[in-house]
């Protein structure tokens, strides 16, 4: 008690005191009330737990199966959250897809996983990681009718150049063929002709390669990627259960891979790779 009247009446201690009782309601950043943080944070927490814990379960020789379905369902929430505009932040990286493709993966979504893989590869088509899981999972397809319906997939070294350091080497060639073509009008060195016409050539092949590339990212635009969910299901030449089967691929596989022409109703109209096409019931397909 006496250290108390001792304190009020000291005037430093007074303005000390005073000083406190203000601070304690101002603002300051440590009095403030941190904001929970965004749903789709939370969500990615709750699919990274839930995936951890299918891995714990697993390796203790349990099913692990709903908790990997559950985290894959937890990616497949945030993506359409996003698209719906409920989350502003895109969560749309390589990363997320990788994760969610391993999720579905092990949760024995294998169309799933097929199609988080092609989702992510297409934000980053040098990514090892996507390509070695997805042509794992490329493998568990069971093609009962031989290379018919198969994938078309590109080299690896093709599928990595990325586009702009293309184009700044193409420039570069085209740069150093003019520069040799100039050398050999002034000088008439068939050497400088020779040059100029290899970087030409080197040009004109990164050219290509570009065009290609823009050929297949124009093409994945108009027509989306679709991967079969059901085993066995009926591929027919007209969109309705009455028209006959495609005769060289009657029957699908869980994963196979095609893309999308058009829709009518409840039908999908699709092409694979190796040319077939036909119609497959909207509910026995992903699309992308």
């Amino acid at each position: 008690m006496r250290g108390a009247l001792v304190l009020l009446t000291n005037p430093c201690s007074r303005v000390g005191l005073v000083l406190t009782v203000l601070g304690m309601g101002f603002p300051w950043p440590w009095n403030r009330e941190r904001p929970p943080p965004p749903v789709y944070v939370m969500m990615l927490d709750m699919s990274q737990e839930e995936f951890t814990l299918g891995v714990a379960v697993q390796r203790r020789g349990k099913y692990g199966q709903k908790y990997f379905q559950s985290a894959a369902g937890h990616y497949e929430g945030i993506l359409r959250g996003h698209q719906e505009g409920r989350f502003p932040e895109s969560p749309c990286k390589p990363a997320f897809f990788l994760n969610w493709g391993n999720a579905a993966f092990l949760g024995n979504q294998l169309p799933e996983a097929i199609l988080a893989y092609r989702r992510g590869l297409r934000l980053d088509p040098g990514d090892q990681r996507l390509s070695d899981n997805l042509e794992y999972a490329r493998a568990q397809v069971h093609y009962s009718f031989g290379d018919t319906g198969k994938p078309e997939a590109l080299p690896s070294w093709l599928r990595r150049l990325p586009p702009y350091p293309i184009l700044l080497a193409a420039f570069l060639c085209y740069g150093v063929a003019l520069w040799q073509w100039t050398g050999w009008f002034m000088h008439g060195r068939r050497t400088n002709c020779m040059r100029g016409s290899f970087f030409l050539l080197c040009g004109l092949l990164l050219a290509g390669v570009l065009w290609h590339q823009h050929d297949c990212a124009s093409f994945e635009q108009r027509y989306p990627l679709v991967v079969v969910v059901e085993d066995k299901a009926p591929f027919l030449k007209g969109n309705g259960p009455s028209y006959a089967r495609h005769p060289d691929l009657p029957v699908l596989a869980r994963g196979m891979e095609a893309r999308l022409l058009h829709e009518r109703g409840d039908w999908l109209q699709i092409q694979f790779s190796t040319g077939e096409i036909g119609w497959i019931p909207k509910s026995t397909a992903l699309v992308d």
